[in-house]
């Protein structure tokens, strides 16, 4: 997840004029899985203008100017049809204007008038934001229960109505129902409807200085544009009771330290603690202490976990506090207890941690506003986080002995 996040933030980070993206929220879309009855027919290999010359010279009407007149169309695209039809062995000319159809022409155009349009019975996905048929794997769609039970934002649809056949259009099934060689033409009814979730990504933006937020969907790697107006119209932010707000990074008053003279310190961005959490997990040979608000099911999930004892199995001391064990959510703290019980040279406790979170890695301590194990998310509440970062054997020390009290 964490490598998702990173590559989402850096790619994105500006995408919105005047707004910073303040989080990645794992999400569910509601969708629903329709089944229904369409006029499907055969997809022809043959031009549509080429089938008509050969259907009409069938017929007898056997010059250009006369199937031209029939056709409305300009007597030259003909032209270029008989000249095809006739090098493929379908056509031979009887004289300087008039053709007729070949034994080889005769047979193919007996087989273009049997293939007839038929009814049958597919099944596709519609999603119920964007409001339109979509080609979401159906193996990925899952029930409410599960979309919960994961810790997903549950994304508001659209409209409660239900879906019509009006609603469905023919361009958008021919798009995504795939391997098909054959084209859809009318859909005739729906047979059933299940309505379900399917996975996707949303991107918080917003300014701390106006209190703006606007939100995008990202799906099939990248911020869908389907979904932009229907996200507007539904006021999807309200909806979820998101709001944006900046707190300022204050130093936690209870450690009254200096940095030395030798200490390399700098500010840390919103859009670096990602990096410098996955640098952390992912390569801290001798200590790694996360310190967080809080801690959600999607940020401490088994990827993460199996990072963690890949540290600790290193011979890496690995601290985790959190501040509140009322802010965990149920599959974090589920995970967290087993790691603990299970893996040594792994710590999981609970302490006051006065609003400011900690990441300490080797030498480096970083002591930020940013909520490490919630993605930098507390509640429904976002910011853009700000942070120092310093670089200093004996502060990071005195930062460890500190927080482990």
């Amino acid at each position: 997840m964490i490598q998702t996040y990173t590559s989402i933030f850096r790619r994105y980070s500006d995408a919105r004029p005047g707004l910073k993206l303040l989080s990645v929220e794992d999400a569910a879309l509601p969708v629903s899985l329709l089944r229904t009855d369409v006029l499907i027919q055969d997809r022809r290999s043959l031009p549509a203008i080429d089938e008509f010359l050969l259907r009409f010279t069938a017929t007898g009407v056997d010059t250009i100017d006369d199937v031209a007149k029939y056709m409305g169309l300009p007597h030259d695209l003909l032209l270029d049809a008989a000249v095809r039809q006739t090098s493929a062995g379908n056509l031979t000319r009887q004289d300087s204007t008039r053709f007729t159809l070949t034994a080889q022409g005769m047979a193919f155009n007996r087989d273009l008038t049997a293939t007839q349009p038929e009814i049958k019975e597919i099944a596709f996905v519609f999603d119920r934001l964007a409001w339109q048929p979509v080609a979401y794997p159906q193996s990925t769609l899952m029930r409410r229960r599960e979309a919960t039970q994961r810790g997903l934002t549950l994304v508001p649809a659209a409209a409660t109505a239900a879906i019509g056949v009006n609603d469905i259009k023919i361009a958008d099934l021919n798009r995504i129902v795939p391997g098909r060689r054959s084209t859809i033409l009318r859909v005739n009814r729906l047979a059933g409807r299940r309505h379900l979730w399917a996975p996707a990504k949303l991107l918080v933006f917003g300014d701390s200085s106006s209190q703006e937020l606007e939100l995008a969907v990202y799906v099939d790697d990248e911020i869908s544009v389907a979904h932009e107006s229907a996200l507007q119209t539904t006021a999807a932010a309200g909806q979820l009771h998101m709001a944006v707000a900046r707190p300022p990074f204050i130093p936690d008053p209870r450690f009254g330290m200096n940095a030395t003279p030798d200490a390399g310190q700098s500010d840390v961005l919103s859009i670096e603690h990602l990096d410098y959490l996955l640098e952390a997990v992912l390569h801290s040979r001798r200590r790694l202490l996360i310190a967080s608000q809080s801690a959600r099911g999607d940020v401490v999930n088994e990827t993460f976990c199996r990072y963690l004892r890949d540290r600790a199995r290193t011979g890496t001391s690995v601290v985790i506090i959190i501040a509140e064990e009322s802010r965990v959510e149920q599959s974090a703290a589920e995970r967290l207890r087993r790691l603990s019980r299970t893996t040594p040279n792994i710590t999981v406790s609970y302490a006051n941690l006065s609003g400011t979170s900690y990441l300490i890695s080797d030498d480096v301590t970083i002591e930020t506003t940013f909520d490490w194990l919630s993605g930098g998310r507390t509640g429904s509440e976002y910011s853009w986080s700000a942070g120092r970062r310093t670089q200093s054997s004996t502060y990071t020390s005195e930062a460890e002995a500190r927080l482990r009290r």
